[in-house]
């Protein structure tokens, strides 16, 4: 697999609705991946930052915007999380074995 060769952000926002952590999952697995971290690892982060959003969602009528922004250069990323309609933001660090 092709690596990144630069260093880059990427920022994603959408509704914490049924079903995102797939789509979550997948996006920050190949950016891990491709920012030179094993498959293995790739899918523990994917699933670590996933499970940490999915237990904040709150059933209501109206579905908090989760903005996701995942800063990588090789062999590290940084996976910043912000849910303002909950006040919540967090920030995870990852380096590569």
């Amino acid at each position: 697999m092709n690596h990144f060769k630069a260093n880059g952000d990427l920022t994603l926002t959408f509704p914490l609705a049924l079903g995102f952590e797939r789509l979550l999952h997948d996006v920050i697995r190949i950016t891990v991946l491709k920012s030179g971290f094993t498959e293995n690892d790739s899918n523990q982060i994917a699933e670590k930052v996933s499970a940490s959003l999915k237990a904040k969602i709150v059933p209501s009528e109206a579905e908090p915007l989760v903005e996701i922004v995942l800063s990588h250069q090789p062999g590290k990323v940084t996976i910043r999380t912000r849910i303002e309609d909950l006040n919540s933001a967090e920030e995870q660090q990852f380096a590569a074995r």
